[in-house]
């Protein structure tokens, strides 16, 4: 956008406004103190909006997605940002998605059932479509199994590589996941293995020998090599993104 400060990287409101096309207010920016920074990214700004003027009834825990400061500034791509996410525009800015810095912007599904319903990417497939092709391109991915929280205010951009940042919002996770990509998709492949031959992924996270039937029918010498192979990587970062989207049938 015309009046912010070319930044030396990008933030996730940056990636969202140009991969969703987002409108722009029909205010134009104010400009700012000196040395004024956003309150959401952090980053220099030379003109933006305060944060009390996009905030409304229905935002959630102001005082934490403007850092304890909504009386701060924040960029023209942020307030763009919360003013679009509008209910009646399918609340483009609270959606699970992936978008690279060249406006390139993916809304996938977790379930492949559901994606292949609804003409969209399954995030099993996208994350190996994306690999190694667009690997150290910076890029924005909130994963969410709540399509209703504003996530893009807590999440960071990053490349696409070994250490890649992926906002993860689950049960018993909300936070950044520093993921390393190729490791990632490995995890996922001994995961789908092991779904695949019937152990649940409540068993794949926490023991496999929970599941007594699944590991009677695969035999014992076989769960406890499986075991050993899933007991090492469970403690992995990427381990929890790889669980969630993983998917039966059709695994590589």
């Amino acid at each position: 956008m015309a009046h912010t400060k070319q930044l030396a990287f990008l933030t996730p409101a940056d990636l969202l406004a140009r991969g969703l096309a987002l409108v722009p207010l029909d205010t134009p920016p104010e400009d700012v103190p000196e040395d004024a920074t956003s309150c959401i990214s952090g980053q220099p700004l030379a003109a933006g909006y305060r944060a009390w003027d996009v905030i409304t009834k229905s935002t959630a825990d102001p005082l934490g997605q403007f850092r304890g400061n909504p009386d701060g500034w924040i960029s023209e791509n942020e307030a763009i940002c919360y003013r679009n996410n509008n209910p009646r525009k399918g609340m483009p800015t609270s959606r699970q998605c992936l978008v690279f810095e060249d406006g390139t912007y993916y809304y996938p599904l977790i379930s492949r059932e559901s994606a292949a319903k609804q003409g969209r990417p399954c995030w099993r497939d996208l994350v190996r479509e994306v690999w190694p092709e667009r690997q150290g391109q910076r890029m924005l991915m909130l994963l969410t199994t709540d399509p209703k929280k504003r996530l893009w205010p807590l999440a960071e951009v990053g490349p696409l590589g070994a250490h890649t940042p992926v906002y993860l919002y689950a049960p018993g996770t909300a936070s950044t996941v520093w993921c390393d990509w190729a490791r990632m998709l490995l995890a996922m492949d001994l995961i789908e293995q092991v779904y695949a031959l019937g152990f649940s992924k409540r068993a794949i996270a926490i023991s496999l020998w929970q599941q007594y039937k699944a590991s009677t029918e695969v035999g014992m010498v076989a769960t406890r090599e499986l075991e050993e192979g899933i007991a090492a990587i469970r403690q992995r970062p990427e381990f929890a993104l790889a669980l969630l989207i993983a998917q039966k049938g059709d695994a590589k």
